[in-house]
């Protein structure tokens, strides 16, 4: 049985009329692996916080990985102009992550290991994966599918990432990758 996922995706451009989004990666897994997905979209911290403190609900107790696309920078996540550390984050929404995996997939966030270790200890996650670098769009949501394929399916964080380096093995550093 496959881990289902939650995610929560921020805004991409400034330009209303620019449609992107990470759905098509979720629909990629939900019609052809069968992974459920809830999908929420958040325009600010507090947003982010609220979801993050509901995805602890009991109801919830399936969605085991977060997938939270938003823009980043090193130990940050990005709305319109505000860079918000993602400890602060963490602070916010202490224990929200309880013993679930969070895939931060956000430009150059796991750059600083320091505050991911602080995010990861604050929230309960079992596990935080983010990028160390910035990552164009095409190449990370190609990377998004294949690492939220193997998180879904393998219950084993390690055999997860070996997987993922075996199949995305350019992706795996061009988007710049790290586990903690």
């Amino acid at each position: 049985m496959a881990w289902n996922i939650y995610c929560l995706e921020g805004e991409w451009s400034f330009d209303l009329r620019d449609d992107s989004s990470v759905r098509d990666v979720l629909g990629v897994l939900a019609r052809n692996d069968g992974v459920k997905n809830i999908h929420r979209d958040v325009a600010t911290a507090d947003d982010l916080t609220q979801y993050l403190r509901r995805w602890s609900d009991a109801r919830y107790r399936d969605y085991r990985i977060g997938y939270l696309a938003l823009h980043g920078s090193p130990g940050r996540v990005v709305f319109r102009r505000a860079k918000v550390p993602i400890a602060h984050i963490a602070e916010n929404a202490q224990g929200s992550c309880a013993g679930k995996i969070v895939f931060l997939s956000s430009c150059a966030v796991g750059a600083d290991r320091r505050q991911l270790e602080r995010f990861k200890r604050l929230t309960g996650a079992r596990a935080v994966c983010a990028y160390t670098k910035d990552a164009d769009w095409t190449p990370s949501a190609a990377f998004d599918l294949m690492l939220l394929h193997a998180l879904a399916w393998f219950e084993s964080l390690p055999r997860a990432d070996r997987w993922v380096r075996k199949h995305a093995k350019g992706l795996y550093d061009h988007v710049g990758f790290t586990i903690s």
